[in-house]
């Protein structure tokens, strides 16, 4: 898992083959809340992430990895838009697509069991302040995950979209369901998978509360020959 989530995270900036020419973003999408956080894998290998939370069912990702774009997860409409700052262009992926991508490319391997399935979630009782903000200490813990998240309900909620935009990555990444975490923005958080013998930690830098507008007028549509 603890792979799978790293690549999805970097996946998010670095566009896809998925276009879907005939969906449109939304006019505007408003971000209440930007996070930014540090990750690092088992290896030492850093990178940054910025996350942007919003009121609706759609998130931001951008990573240190492709500056100037952020990926907009509308689960509403099904898509995913890259907004590119320099270029000032979007290109619009469909989610849908990518599940079936996804299913297709499971049906061609062996079968395994499915790791976001017989989930616990437990509140531990244990606090910790990060950035200032009280954040409480969920275990969550399947066959191969061991997962320790820190969440703060003083940021307001965001938790359950964000996870919903990570699942939606290239279609179906393991990632087991907030249910049973409450709501709240997550500041912390290490992940052990036994199987993959790999772990990813993801720790909050900073935190933006001025929030974000990206308007799509703003930007052109690109335009892909046979699309």
């Amino acid at each position: 898992m603890v792979k799978s989530l790293l690549c999805c995270l970097i996946l998010a900036c670095t566009g896809g083959l998925l276009l879907a020419q005939s969906k449109t973003p939304a006019p505007e999408y408003i971000f209440k809340l930007g996070v930014a956080y540090e990750m690092k894998s088992g290896d030492g290998r850093t990178n940054q992430m910025n996350v942007w939370f919003s009121n609706s069912d759609y998130s931001g990702i951008g990573t240190g990895e492709m500056k100037g774009m952020t990926m907009v997860y509308d689960l509403g409409r099904k898509i995913a838009v890259t907004f590119m700052e320099a270029q000032k262009m979007y290109m619009v992926m469909d989610l849908d697509k990518m599940k079936q991508q996804a299913e297709a490319k499971q049906k061609t391997e062996t079968p395994k069991s499915d790791p976001a399935k017989d989930v616990k979630i437990t509140k531990t009782g244990k606090t910790e302040t990060i950035l200032g903000y009280k954040c409480d200490q969920y275990q969550v813990i399947n066959k191969t995950t061991t997962m320790l998240i820190w969440v703060t309900a003083a940021l307001g909620s965001g938790y359950s979209n964000f996870l919903q935009s990570l699942s939606s990555m290239k279609g179906g990444f393991n990632i087991p369901e907030a249910k049973g975490l409450g709501s709240g923005v997550v500041m912390k958080m290490d992940v052990s998978d036994t199987a993959e013998k790999s772990k990813l930690s993801l720790l909050a830098t900073s935190v933006n509360k001025d929030g974000m507008v990206i308007k799509t007028a703003g930007y052109k549509g690109m335009n892909v020959p046979g699309q």
